[in-house]
């Protein structure tokens, strides 16, 4: 039976049904992005950051590109963290993740496994004349996209898994795995995935709250199980060697929409980092024109405006060019200018106050910057507990602020 969306918190605060326990217990907080794997520890009501590692570190030595990771060495990386904070004087007792969405990795036999980001650019890649991308376009009726809340994107999983199947002359046999799966199996036995992370692979209905068959024949890998996709944050299992109890892997979107406070179609979030994108949180599932729907929190949906440009863009623009698309893309999500509020966030942000100050002007709706380094493990430390503020950040290594494909 399909699971459903519960309905949104009373209070539009993280909602305990949906996001888990409060936890008095130290947790290990780690948010698995594209170019960083950030990592702290919430307790007491303080996060506690740890040094950043570069995710250069998991590309496949093999791999023609960097937009390949070796599965293991993900495994290994998380494993490690977790194994450091179990043994240190004040050990953690629960994970929290977030991850980057928009990547795959595929268990097929003896094969090697490997994770690919959303960088990964097969589908993109001319066969004969044509990419496997424009095979889809023909192919998939928009009927049957639309029910994923997304349009069809050439980054996706359902993409890239298409154009890798049909260059293997075969379909795969084995299980799929979002990158939060991919870890969560290792360490638990449990296949298993958040919705959120679900819906970015452009394979999953959100209609009918369930993988779709349609879209999965379509990508030919309808010999591969799925995992398990569950809409809340409570506690999946726990990590077999050290008893850490683990949370489902949450979509670093929705996870930084968390961590900059916007809990409610009031506020609306402009991240303007290593990617670009608008965001809004609503209660009902109605995408506007030229926008997605991603599944939030606590019943919640987010209407996003992707593609926009990321935060060196913001950061080098002193014609105020990139202010006014993300203004255009705030007018997509505030037709009815009903929005009190947008939330921006980013280095490029805090470097260039006229970005801010553009945004105010051409939208009339006030802005606030708020100067947190990472709103993805923010946001993971306030489910965890919604009182966490920031310690000081580590001296030595420090990732960029991060933008959320």
């Amino acid at each position: 039976m399909a699971d459903q969306h519960r309905p949104p918190g009373p209070t539009g605060r993280p909602d305990p049904r949906t996001a888990g326990p409060v936890s008095s217990a130290r947790t290990l907080l780690v948010d698995l992005g594209t170019t960083w794997i950030k990592s702290a520890v919430a307790a007491g009501g303080v996060i506690e950051p740890r040094h950043p590692l570069p995710a250069s570190g998991l590309v496949e030595s093999r791999a023609d590109d960097e937009a390949t990771w070796s599965a293991a060495a993900v495994r290994h990386t998380v494993s490690a963290l977790i194994a450091r904070e179990t043994e240190a004087p004040e050990p953690i007792g629960a994970l929290r993740l977030s991850t980057h969405m928009r990547g795959f990795a595929i268990e097929d036999g003896d094969l090697p496994l490997r994770y690919l980001t959303w960088q990964a650019g097969h589908a993109s890649r001319p066969v004969r004349g044509t990419t496997p991308f424009d095979d889809l376009v023909v192919r998939i009726p928009p009927a049957t996209m639309a029910r994923t809340g997304t349009r069809l994107r050439p980054d996706s999983p359902l993409a890239n898994a298409y154009a890798l199947t049909r260059a293997a002359g075969r379909p795969p046999r084995g299980r799929f795995h979002t990158l939060g799966s991919l870890v969560l199996d290792q360490l638990s036995g449990e296949h298993v995935t958040h919705v959120t992370c679900a819906a970015a692979t452009g394979l999953y209905d959100l209609v009918a709250a369930r993988w779709s068959e349609d879209l999965i024949g379509y990508a030919g890998l309808s010999g591969l199980a799925f995992p398990r996709v569950v809409h809340d944050l409570m506690p999946i299992g726990s990590c077999r060697r050290t008893g850490v109890t683990l949370h489902p892997d949450l979509g670093d979107n929705q996870a930084a929409v968390a961590g900059a406070g916007v809990t409610d179609p009031t506020g609306i979030v402009v991240a303007a980092g290593t990617a670009g994108l608008v965001s809004r949180p609503a209660r009902e599932p109605i995408p506007p024109a030229r926008a997605e729907l991603r599944p939030h929190l606590d019943g919640l949906y987010l209407r996003v405006v992707s593609g926009l440009p990321p935060g060196r863009t913001v950061g080098a623009d002193s014609g105020e060019r990139s202010a006014r698309r993300f203004a255009a893309a705030v007018d997509l999500l505030n037709t009815g200018r009903d929005a009190a509020r947008l939330v921006v966030t980013g280095g490029a942000a805090r470097r260039r106050p006229a970005f801010r100050q553009t945004l105010q002007r051409l939208t009339g709706v006030p802005v606030q910057h708020d100067p947190a380094h990472d709103h993805a493990i923010l946001g993971l430390a306030r489910l965890a507990d919604p009182g966490a503020v920031p310690a000081a950040a580590p001296t030595g290594d420090r990732a960029p602020e991060a933008g959320h494909a």
